[in-house]
């Protein structure tokens, strides 16, 4: 620390406002100053102030604030390039994460090449220029520096810069240039990681892998492949290679035996057919191939096979002599059947097991080879078999014929006469009989169940039954229930009930003569019963009481105490029901139920619970409160109780009590407390206790004591002067009684029960006191009481101040006033001191002082009476008086470049050089109002301005108040426009400019096929112009624009746009027109390009190129000409060597030897005017074309 003060004056240096370092001494005008502790983390400041020799101090300096900052930033972070990548440098770009704020340089290779800075959205740090970095690996590493110089190193992140082309080779197979496979297989290499791109033919590249097996059609083919390395190098000469596909077939073979369809009867059958002569014919039976077999001259051919039995299909194919396999010829199929077929009667016809008809349809299916018919032959019962057809209707006739079990027999006949030899066969057995139904279990006729289940059998076994329940009975069909099982559950209410149960045999006879069960149900129970003696809640005093109660009449009445049965009886046709108890009831509370049982065996709900209490046990009596042995007061009051039998710990609030008092009229209803009035001498009371019961105590309790009622008397014989100074007062008390105690009571304190005789008080307060005493003898009577006041007065004067200067203020001069607690007529004098010097006598009120330094200051002020009493206490009051104004600082604000900011809300931090005050602040020259650290409010898009200022608790204010502009702009740009190319477009170059429009000043991010390749800043009207550094491969890219303002606010990114790269120029074919020597002036050409779509130029005898079309007729003049013609493809791409054609036109004259027609000279003479009109004319039919 060090600053400049003038010479020969000490410094005295204030460090955060503690004057800690002092007489700092200045050397040529210069102060400095080294700490010998270390100061805190964070905002510090230090003001100094100087003191000549003299000891004249100056004002305090301006503040100066700095940071203390000794933390390193946290480590930044690496996210592009990935780890271990392989890039361009034309692709190249890092990012990565940093603490908001820091800056970020980057080294690589260990040497700074660049920095970047980290924004608070995302702690993002993005450094996108061009770097000249060699080919090779290389080290990256992000530093983040802080305001205050602390850096931190990243993780080193690994990548390999990579701008050469790979190398593709191609291996082809099979390698011939003409050939009849329609596949074939493309394996390629290139340089380890490498990808590849493939186009068969015309097609554009695509994405491919090594051993590619492609399928092509006959004609001529070409397959090119290109290698991209991992940094997205292509090889701008893809490997390619040509060939040719012949795959003209012969035509198919003709089968002709066996026939088609036909049964054959052999397992070894001869095929045979035609084909092309010399052909190898190839036989498919069943899926497998047979022979070849060679065809004759003639085209015959034979093949014997040997199969099994089954259905075969039959195809051939032939191949010729080059190896071109025919197409299949005409599939036929035949059957090899040797085995008897199979007989299937319809499930659906067959009768039940048991059925009650006489007539059966039967349906019957004959099984056997595919495509096969036949015949069937049919038995029934012991019959033999006859032939038959299907449906069959089959009658075995009625009873007693037709009853009984039956079977019935088909077999079928396949085209061969084989026989099935396991026909088909049903057996069944006719049934015309009903059962008959018999009941097994049933309920009682008359019964309290609800629910019931019946079983019931049959005469016939495996019957099944149908029941109704309340119904109409066999009258009231169809019954409803299905009751299979032989049992039914049933659940009925109250009432009477009928129950039909029917059984029905396999054959669906049904008993028609159901069998049937009446009965009657009643299940409710009888009303609860009532007791009702003895009455609820009295006392007896008998364990055996009669019970009494009503019940339904000739109810079966069961009576419980506490639960257990105490007898039973029957109520009389009136309800009414008595009874004793079968055993003794115990002592205490019964609690007596009944319950009811009807005719039925219902049962009822017990009957509401019934309590009374047995008590047989006489009580016993307590005195629990009496009079004293010896009392002075002719009222004696007792108090009494009676314990609960059998309960000693509660009492029976029941009983009631007789009362007896020497020999006066005994008190037959006494209540405790029970108070009685006797005179001076001995005396006894009696009490004893009857219960609810009647039953009384026959052992009483008995009390004698004494009453003595005459009071004593009491006499003060020592005591303090009536006014006194004392505060201990001592007292002697005396009585006649003897052994009197004596009660006293000093002012308003609390009564003292046993004052002793000598009495010494405490310490009195000055003022009036008063002590009463009075004198008590052993009976408790008390004397009139005696009384002494006196006046203890040691007051001293108390000094009050009533008006003076707050604790802090930034005033020097103030009035103080002040007074004492003594009345205003009584003389009081004031001594006064201020800062501790000597005191002033006979100071007045109000006082006036003044003080010339800051800090703190102290006035002290001191009453005397008239007598001379002096204020022990005196008044104090301390003030401070503070002249200086606090210094503003800004802790927290937006740290962007140039104070552009992307947010709309900030905090702003700040504090004072003063601990305590208060603080305005002031946004866009708006009204100052009263605000807190941090300030936080929304601000809109646009500038604004933040003016603070401190002021101190002693209303001093910061005269310079801290000021901060900043911009604010929150809004993202529009996504970037591309306008050249346009969309779609087709370009001749491989570095296409790149133009389009965007926000003013704004960064465009250009990305080529999601990679980012470069950016370039829109100018002062938003146009931008970027060539890419690295030429782009040839095919469809698509390029995507972001942009980001000077804030930082990042944009969308635009809709992709396509365009396709063409720099391979076409190639020009002439394939039709005169050439050598002709006898004509016409000339007519035909021409073709290697590139789909292109254009043609001309040009006749050297002049000038013109558009033409594919096709071109022309008159020329006798003698040599030359025709040249070039392609241009979609992007522009001209063919570097037109195609040429040369030829003489001789009408039968030598035009060597003759005079006329066109010069022979090497430039090939001048174009007649006619034929260059005509190519002219030509170009501009084409171009009318174009337009239509």
């Amino acid at each position: 620390m060090s600053g400049r003060a003038d010479a020969g004056i000490l410094v005295t240096l204030f460090i955060n406002d503690d004057p800690g370092v002092t007489n700092i001494g200045v050397d040529a005008g210069a102060w400095s100053y080294l700490p010998s502790v270390s100061l805190r983390e964070g905002l510090n400041w230090i003001r100094v102030r100087s003191k000549n020799a003299a000891g004249n101090e100056s004002p305090f300096s301006n503040t100066h604030v700095f940071t203390v900052d000794t933390t390193a930033p946290s480590l930044p972070t690496i996210s592009a390039p990935d780890a271990g990548a392989f890039v361009r440098s034309s692709a190249l770009f890092f990012q990565g994460t940093a603490d908001p704020d820091t800056t970020v340089s980057l080294l690589f290779d260990g040497a700074d090449a660049g920095t970047a800075f980290a924004s608070r959205t995302g702690n993002v740090w993005l450094f996108a220029d061009p770097l000249p970095l060699n080919e090779g690996p290389h080290i990256l590493r992000a530093r983040a520096i802080d305001a205050a110089g602390n850096r931190s190193d990243s993780a080193p992140r690994s990548f390999t810069v990579d701008n050469t082309p790979p190398v593709t080779s191609l291996t082809v197979t099979p390698n011939t240039p003409v050939t009849k496979v329609r596949t074939r297989l493309f394996t390629f290499t290139s340089e380890a990681g490498a990808d590849f791109e493939c186009r068969v033919d015309s097609g554009n590249f695509t994405p491919c892998a090594s051993a590619q097996s492609l399928d092509f059609g006959e004609g001529l083919h070409s397959f090119e492949v290109r290698a991209k390395d991992k940094a997205g190098n292509v090889d701008p000469t893809p490997e390619s290679h040509s060939w040719e596909t012949d795959l003209t077939l012969p035509g198919a073979p003709l089968l002709t035996s066996p026939d088609a369809g036909a049964y054959v009867a052999t397992t070894t059958p001869v095929i045979s057919g035609t084909a092309e002569a010399k052909s190898k014919v190839t036989v498919v039976v069943g899926g497998q191939s047979k022979g070849p077999v060679d065809a004759d001259a003639a085209g015959r051919w034979e093949l014997p096979v040997t199969l099994v039995e089954g259905t075969y299909s039959l195809k051939a194919t032939a191949m010729d002599t080059a190896g071109n396999v025919s197409p299949d010829s005409v599939s036929r199929s035949f059957t090899v059947d040797i085995t008897a077929p199979d007989t299937l009667i319809d499930p659906g016809s067959i009768p039940e097991a048991y059925s009650s008809n006489t007539t059966f349809p039967f349906s019957f299916s004959f099984i056997g080879k595919p495509g096969e018919t036949g015949t069937f032959e049919c038995s029934l019962d012991t019959a033999g078999f006859a032939p038959c057809v299907s449906p069959l209707t089959v009658n075995v006739g009625i009873k007693p014929v037709g009853e009984g079990p039956h079977v019935f027999r088909v077999r079928a006949k396949d085209p061969a006469e084989n026989v099935d030899g396991s026909p088909a066969i049903v057996n069944w057995t006719v049934d015309r009989e009903a059962p008959d139904t018999i009941l097994t279990s049933f309920p009682d006729r008359k019964t309290n169940v609800r629910t019931f289940t019946f079983t019931f059998t049959s005469t016939e076994k495996e019957a099944d039954f149908q029941c109704i329940l309340d119904g109409a009975g066999p009258v009231g069909l169809p019954f409803t229930a299905n009751c299979n099982g032989g049992s039914y559950a049933v659940n009925v209410g109250d009432g009477p009930h009928t129950l039909w149960v029917r059984a029905q045999d396999k054959a669906k006879n049904i008993d028609s003569s159901a069998a049937s069960f009446s009965w009657e149900v009643d299940a409710t129970s009888p009303a609860k019963p009532a007791v009702t003696s003895p009455p609820q809640g009295t006392f007896v005093n008998t364990t055996l009481p009669l019970l009494k109660g009503t019940a339904e009449p000739g109810a079966q009445v069961r009576v419980f105490a506490d639960g257990v049965q105490v007898g039973s009886t029957t109520a009389n046709p009136q309800g009414a029901w008595s009874i004793s108890p079968s055993v003794e009831l115990s002592e205490g509370e019964q609690e007596i139920t009944a319950d009811a049982t009807d005719s039925y065996s219902n049962r009822s709900a017990p009957s509401d619970p019934h309590r009374f209490t047995v008590d047989s046990i006489a009580p016993e009596t307590k005195l629990t409160k009496t009079p004293p042995s010896l009392d002075k007061s002719g009222q004696a009051t007792f108090e009494f109780n009676s314990p609960a039998v059998g309960n000693p710990g509660t009492l029976d609030p029941n009983a009631t009590f007789e009362c007896l008092v020497d020999d006066r009229p005994l008190v037959p209803d006494c209540v405790s407390p029970y108070t009685v009035t006797v005179g001076n001498g001995s005396h006894i009371f009696t009490v004893r206790a009857k219960d609810a019961a009647g039953n009384r105590d026959q052992t009483p309790e008995t009390y004698s004591w004494v009453v003595d009622g005459t009071p004593p008397d009491v006499t003060i014989k020592s005591k303090p002067a009536a006014k006194t100074n004392e505060q201990v007062a001592k007292f002697i008390f005396e009585s006649t009684a003897p052994k009197a105690t004596f009660p006293c009571q000093l002012d308003t304190l609390p009564a003292i029960e046993d004052c002793t005789a000598n009495y010494t008080s405490g310490v009195l307060a000055p003022g009036r006191h008063t002590l009463v005493v009075r004198a008590r003898n052993l009976a408790g009577s008390e004397s009139p009481p005696a009384s002494w006041e006196w006046v203890i007065d040691t007051n001293l004067p108390d000094t009050i101040i009533s008006k003076a200067p707050p604790e802090l203020t930034n005033v020097q001069i103030f009035s103080f006033e002040f007074t004492s607690n003594r009345p205003p007529e009584e003389v009081v004098t004031f001594y006064c001191s201020l800062d501790g010097a000597s005191e002033i006598q006979d100071c007045k009120s109000p006082l006036v002082v003044q003080v010339i330094s800051d800090g703190e200051h102290t006035l002290k002020i001191t009453a005397e009476d008239a007598v001379g009493n002096k204020d022990a206490e005196p008044a104090v009051h301390i003030w401070t008086v503070d002249t200086q104004r606090p210094d503003t600082l800004l802790l927290e604000e937006p740290k962007y470049p140039g104070k552009l900011v992307n947010t709309s809300r900030w905090p702003f931090g700040f504090t004072s050089t003063e601990a305590r005050g208060r603080f305005e602040c002031r946004l866009d020259l708006a009204l100052p109002l009263g605000c807190v650290s941090p300030f936080e409010t929304d601000y809109a898009d646009g500038s604004h301005t933040l003016e603070i200022r401190a002021i101190d608790a002693a209303g001093n204010e910061d005269a310079s108040p801290v000021s901060y502009s900043w911009v604010v702009d929150t809004q993202a740009p529009s996504a970037p426009a591309l306008t050249t190319p346009s969309a779609e477009a087709l370009v001749a170059t491989a570095t296409p400019v790149l133009e389009g429009s965007s926000e003013p000043g704004s960064t465009v991010y250009v990305s080529v096929d999601g990679v980012p390749v470069g950016t370039v800043v829109a100018n002062d009207v938003g146009r931008w112009s970027y060539a890419p550094t690295q030429p782009l491969r040839d095919g469809a890219h698509a390029i995507e624009l972001r942009a980001k303002d000077a804030a930082g606010n990042s944009s969308e990114s635009s809709t992709a746009t396509s365009l396709s790269v063409d720099t391979l120029v076409p190639d020009t074919t002439i394939t039709a027109g005169p050439q050598d020597r002709v006898r004509t002036t016409s000339a007519t050409f035909q021409f073709s390009s290697t590139e789909e779509g292109a254009t043609f130029e001309c040009s006749l005898n050297n002049v000038e190129f013109t558009p033409c079309d594919a096709q071109i007729s022309f008159e020329v003049f006798e003698g040599a000409n030359s025709f040249q013609v070039r392609a241009r493809d979609r992007a522009g791409n001209v063919d570097p060597s037109p195609e040429t054609r040369a030829w003489r036109v001789s009408l039968g004259s030598d035009t060597r030897t003759l005079g006329g027609g066109l010069s022979c000279s090497s430039s090939g003479g001048g174009v007649p005017f006619g034929m260059l009109a005509g190519l002219v004319g030509l170009a501009l039919m084409k171009g009318r074309r174009r337009r239509v």
